[in-house]
This record gives structure tokens, sequence and C-alpha cells, in this order.
């Protein structure tokens, strides 16, 4: 979680005179939901079983 962390904000300074709003965006995004996903994942596995 923290090397995504350092990468995301390294990521965000460098291509801070870009768009950084779509990369932040997306970065907060999968962050977000990927813990949400894994989480219906394993209820949907659960329920297969």
């Amino acid at each position: 979680m923290k090397d995504y962390d350092l990468t995301g904000k390294k990521e965000q300074k460098k291509e801070n005179h870009q768009e950084p709003s779509i990369k932040e965006e997306k970065l907060n995004a999968a962050l977000l939901y990927t813990p949400e996903i894994i989480t219906w994942m394993d209820q949907t596995n659960s329920t297969d079983e």
C-alpha cells in the first residue's frame, strides 16, 4: 500500500503541469474501489462454494 501511495505522489508531482486531476482521480478510484472489488469477489466465491 505504501509503495502505491509513494508512486502515486511521485507521478502526480512529475506530471503536475499536465493533468493531475485525471491521474489523481484514476489512482484514487483504483485504490478506493480495489478493496471493495476484492470483498465483493470474496463474497461471490463464498456463495458459490
